[in-house]
C-alpha cells in the first residue's frame, strides 16, 4: 500500500506503508532505499513547498483581494507549521518561504505613504511561555534586573488597516 507518491524532475519517491521506508526510483529502472533521516528531509521539503504555495495564496486573498478564505487561527497554524519544519531543517528554507516575507502587496485601492518612523510588525504570542519569553527579551534589551517591574499593556488583536498618528 502506497501512502504518498510525488514526482520531481529526476525521480519518483514512494513511501511504503508496510515498511515505513522510502524507495527512490530514478528513470532507467535504478532504485535504492533512503535512510530515515533522508526520507524525513524529502518529506519536509515537499511539505515546505506545499506550505509556501498555500500561504502565498492565502496572503493574496487576504491582502490583495480583501477576501480571506480561512480563519486567522488556521492561517497562524500554517505559518507555525512552516516555522517548525524550517527550525528542524534549516538547510531546506526556500527562497519563497513565508518566513522570509511579511504580508503581501496591498490592494491597489490603497496609496503608498512614506512614514517618518517605520511601522513594524509584532510576533504572535499564543501561550504563557510566549509572553514569558517576550518579557525576557525586553529585560535583556533594556538591561533590567529580574526584580524590576515591566509594565505591559495588552489589547485584543483586531485585523485591518494600520494607522500611524503623529
Amino acid at each position: 500500500m502506497v501512502i504518498s507518491t510525488w514526482f520531481n524532475s529526476s525521480a519518483r519517491e514512494t513511501k511504503l506503508a508496510t515498511r515505513s521506508r522510502w524507495r527512490c526510483e530514478i528513470s532507467g529502472g535504478i532504485s535504492f532505499r533512503l535512510s530515515s533521516s533522508c526520507a524525513k528531509a524529502i518529506e519536509a521539503a515537499a511539505e515546505l513547498a506545499h506550505l509556501a504555495k498555500e500561504i502565498a495564496e492565502h496572503d493574496r486573498r487576504y491582502y490583495a483581494e480583501d477576501q480571506p478564505s480561512i480563519s486567522d487561527a488556521a492561517y497562524d497554524a500554517l505559518r507555525l507549521r512552516n516555522e517548525a519544519i524550517e527550525a528542524c531543517f534549516p538547510d531546506l528554507i526556500r527562497e519563497d518561504s513565508p518566513s522570509r516575507r511579511v504580508g503581501a502587496a496591498a490592494a491597489e485601492k490603497f496609496g503608498k505613504v512614506q512614514h517618518r518612523v517605520p511601522m513594524l510588525s509584532l510576533s504572535n504570542g499564543f501561550s504563557d511561555e510566549d509572553v514569558t519569553d517576550f518579557v525576557g527579551r525586553i529585560r535583556r534589551f533594556l538591561n533590567l534586573d529580574e526584580g524590576e517591574v515591566v509594565e505591559i499593556t495588552a489589547e485584543p488583536k483586531i485585523d485591518g488597516l494600520s494607522i500611524s498618528l503623529l
